[in-house]
């Protein structure tokens, strides 16, 4: 595997990992309907890092793809929502 399918790879990881700590806390949500994720706007960036710090702390396997790097966390949850749609197609 090249490296650069490597880089791409753990992004997309990480970002995949965001998405799950966002819709965790509530700063994503999912349509009950469709399923389609999208950012309903209540900003709680602030409870997505905790928990992504605690997880960090713990050394949670689930969190392993940051190794460590709390910043690509943060990084990663961020551009999670900034992907995300306000809202689904059901709305």
């Amino acid at each position: 595997m090249s490296w650069a399918t490597e880089v791409l790879l753990q992004h997309e990881s990480r970002i995949s990992v965001a998405t799950d700590l966002s819709l965790l806390t509530g700063l994503l949500r999912r349509c009950e309907i469709c399923g389609a994720i999208f950012d309903p706007l209540e900003w709680r960036f602030v409870e997505a890092y905790k928990a992504g710090n605690a997880l960090i702390s713990n050394h949670a396997p689930e969190v392993e793809v940051f190794g460590g790097d709390r910043r690509a966390m943060t990084d990663a949850i961020k551009q999670a929502v900034d992907e995300a749609p306000t809202s689904c197609r059901c709305y």
